[in-house]
Order: structure tokens, then C-alpha cells, then sequence
């Protein structure tokens, strides 16, 4: 998502939604730590690292 947005202009504007108005969701810390690299901070992350956690 991060690459479409950056090849379209538009990736600080995806970056701004998940700053106010989008909580990220991760499946566990390895998908988390990637969203922190794209600068996502408020990210949540289920104590049992499986897609039904979340």
C-alpha cells in the first residue's frame, strides 16, 4: 500500500490518515515493526500473534 502510494504522490496523505483517523492493525511484532519503519505509530498488535487475535 505504502509502494502504490508513493508511486502516486500520495504516500504523506496515507501516512496522515493513520495519524488521525486510522488505527493499524498488525498480526504480530514483525508486521508492527515494518509499520513503525513506514513512521505508523498507533498500531495495534493482539497478545497472540495470529489473525484470529486480532
Amino acid at each position: 500500500m505504502f509502494d502504490y502510494a508513493r508511486e502516486h504522490g500520495r504516500e504523506e496523505e496515507v501516512k496522515s490518515v493513520f495519524e488521525q483517523d486510522v488505527l493499524a492493525a498488525a498480526i504480530g511484532k514483525v508486521t508492527a515493526e515494518a509499520l513503525r519503519d513506514k513512521g505508523i505509530s498507533r498500531i495495534i498488535v493482539p497478545e497472540i500473534e495470529r489473525m484470529g487475535g486480532l
